[in-house]
């Protein structure tokens, strides 16, 4: 594992949800997997974490809820 650095790269919409020391608990949780090499135990650890965040914070995704965003990637033009 060549990695030194967590970044947690959220959804502009959960900006007034999650705070900054809740996404570090996350990373938090994560770190000590990653540190003995177990990236799919972090991430599985991390996704946990965050699902129970937001859960907590009252955001639950209903069985009626659709996709409001293509999943498609948006590519866009540098400046020249």
């Amino acid at each position: 594992m060549f990695e030194r650095e967590v970044e947690i790269l959220a959804d502009t919409g959960l900006r007034d949800w999650v705070s900054e020391a809740e996404w570090r608990s996350v990373i938090s949780a994560m770190t000590p997997e990653l540190g003995i090499g177990r990236a799919a135990t972090a991430l599985q650890q991390g996704l946990a974490r965050i699902d129970d965040l937001l859960l907590a914070k009252g955001l639950r995704v209903e069985a009626a809820d659709t996709n409001g965003l293509s999943d498609q990637p948006v590519q866009q033009r540098g400046a020249a």
